[in-house]
């Protein structure tokens, strides 16, 4: 009855959406690279003492047999991990596909999720996004666009009598040396934590692996960790202890 001349609002939102990356999975928002902080070389020395194992990565992250990895391909695989910018839509909704018909749905919305990285002005990347998002939609289609919020990037230098306190707590309670990695991920608070408090390093301990599946409805704990973790906390306060003030 309506469809070829009445465009598809989830067609529509699906280019808005797939402009937001080029083919090599960078963001193409323009100006959004431009204040990003490169790494030190003793940062990317850091990083590069890091087994990696290509195999085990596609694996652990659930990737299909032919799946390409994205992103800025002059970086290492924990470089676009953990230092990079990043974007994802973690929501599309439009129609369900049970109960649905064969007719145009009249709108579609989507969540989009933004990393940013160290230099990056949060506040300046939403705007960024907001303009890109409804910048010259296909066939006129109206827009909307909600921010819902945006938090400032935060990094630390794992390096120090704390550092090195944990270092050895967590050598005691696994039983084997520990490393530090980094996390694209966002926890709101430490940022707002370590400038009320003159900038102090935040150690943080993360007590998971892959198959733990974060913040997933099938989220779970090996109890081995758990338990060396909750051996490895009491190592830690000892260790603190001892710290020079």
């Amino acid at each position: 009855m309506w469809g070829g001349p009445v465009p598809d609002p989830v067609i529509a939102i699906s280019k808005i959406l797939g402009g937001l990356l080029k083919e090599d999975g960078t963001i193409d928002i323009p100006g959004f690279y431009k204040n990003v902080r490169k790494l030190t070389a003793r940062e990317r020395a850091r990083l590069r003492t890091l087994p990696f194992n290509e195999k085990s990565f596609r694996t652990d992250g659930g990737l299909v047999t032919g799946l390409k990895l994205n992103g800025e391909k002059q970086y290492t695989v924990y470089e676009r991990l953990w230092t990079r910018p990043a974007l994802t839509v973690i929501a599309l909704e439009a129609s369900p596909i049970r109960g649905s018909s064969n007719q145009i749905v009249d709108s579609a919305r989507a969540r989009v999720s933004v990393r940013i990285v160290p230099n990056q002005d949060a506040d300046k990347m939403l705007k960024l996004l907001v303009r890109r998002l409804a910048a010259n939609p296909p066939w006129g289609v109206q827009v909307t666009v909600k921010p819902l919020g945006a938090v400032p990037w935060w990094t630390t230098n794992p390096e120090g009598p704390a550092f090195e306190a944990a270092a050895r707590a967590l050598q005691k309670g696994y039983g084997r040396k520990a490393v530090f990695i980094g996390a694209g991920g966002t926890i709101g608070f430490v940022e707002p934590f370590a400038r009320e408090l003159g900038g102090a390093p935040a150690l943080l301990l993360g007590v998971e692996d892959p198959i733990c599946n974060a913040h997933s409805e099938n989220e779970s704990l090996c109890l081995d960790d758990w338990y060396k973790g909750m051996k490895s906390a009491v190592y830690l306060y000892e260790e603190l202890s001892r710290c020079p003030r």
